[in-house]
């Protein structure tokens, strides 16, 4: 008995995935794909097209699969097309033009065996949101008014619910978040930036300012202050050349050892870092954050 046309897009969708697995992992179908497989895969996807596909959306594939409709079932033909280019195949249309007369399906056309139902809306590529994220920077933050920092954080959030969110996102939420004095949420969005990016010493950096939760150093607890330096040093370890982080470290020494009587094992030099002016809207924000005065530690 032939097979209707919703049964064969779906055999299509299986076909798919079964040539992405067998290129993934040749030994290991992709209806038993696992945690660890996924995240695999989307590592991978992401280092070839320099898109991402979030985790949720691979799992509702890989239960689509398998048949588990789950509550709805959606997808975005841009999500198929980016996966497309993994298997070397410059769309999911692609893909199908190309095979359907090995599966037998050559009375339909390409566009009809497109798994039909799914979400349309158009997809909104890394590309794009990074491109977006660059219109905020420490400079411009400077000069919001309130109501445009709520604005920008608004249209950050909203952005956060996209599967291709990625960690310039959630820094920019901290940062923003910081700004207005929200400093659990600050600390929350950016050890997510962290997770998804381990590497940016921004991300330390701005994690180290939100944990004084509005406090000057000495007004903190020992146990604040160590956890505060370890992501000062991680974020001088990965770059050690910029002088806002051994300013932050030499405020730290002071205002908090040397208030205090003590000797900061991770700091002995009794003098503030040559400052220039390399980032002066950062250096404002760094003295704003803590709470001290700019002018007494050294003169423009």
């Amino acid at each position: 008995m032939a097979k209707s046309l919703s049964e064969s897009q779906f055999d299509v969708f299986v076909y798919f995935f079964d040539a992405i697995a067998k290129k993934h992992t040749p030994n290991k179908s992709f209806k038993d794909y696992i945690e660890r497989d996924i995240n695999r895969l989307i590592e991978q996807l992401q280092e070839k097209t320099k898109e991402k596909i979030g985790r949720t959306t691979i799992v509702n594939y890989r239960d689509r699969y398998n048949k588990k409709e789950g509550e709805k079932f959606t997808y975005l033909k841009s999500y198929l097309d980016i996966l497309a280019q993994y298997i070397d195949y410059s769309s999911y249309k692609n893909f199908i033009k190309e095979n359907k007369a090995f599966w037998g399906l050559e009375k339909y056309q390409a566009e009809e065996l497109i798994l039909s139902g799914g979400n349309k809306k158009k997809h909104k590529s890394s590309t794009d949101e990074k491109r977006y994220c660059k219109k905020l920077s420490y400079k411009k933050l400077s000069g919001l008014t309130q109501k445009e920092i709520i604005e920008y954080t608004q249209s950050f959030l909203s952005q956060t619910k996209s599967e291709s969110s990625n960690d310039k996102v959630f820094f920019w939420l901290g940062v923003l978040f910081l700004s207005q004095n929200q400093y659990e949420e600050a600390i929350m969005y950016l050890k997510e930036s962290i997770k998804i990016n381990p590497i940016d010493d921004e991300y330390h950096y701005n994690l180290a300012l939100a944990m004084f939760k509005g406090k000057r150093p000495f007004r903190l607890k020992m146990n604040e202050i160590k956890e505060i330096q370890t992501s000062l040093k991680t974020a001088i370890r990965i770059n050690i050349k910029k002088e806002k982080y051994h300013c932050l470290k030499h405020l730290i020494t002071q205002d908090y050892f040397r208030r205090s009587g003590l000797d900061d094992p991770d700091n002995s030099s009794n003098n503030l870092p040559i400052i220039t002016q390399e980032e002066p809207n950062e250096l404002e924000r760094l003295f704003s954050t803590l709470g001290l005065s700019k002018d007494n530690y050294f003169k423009n």
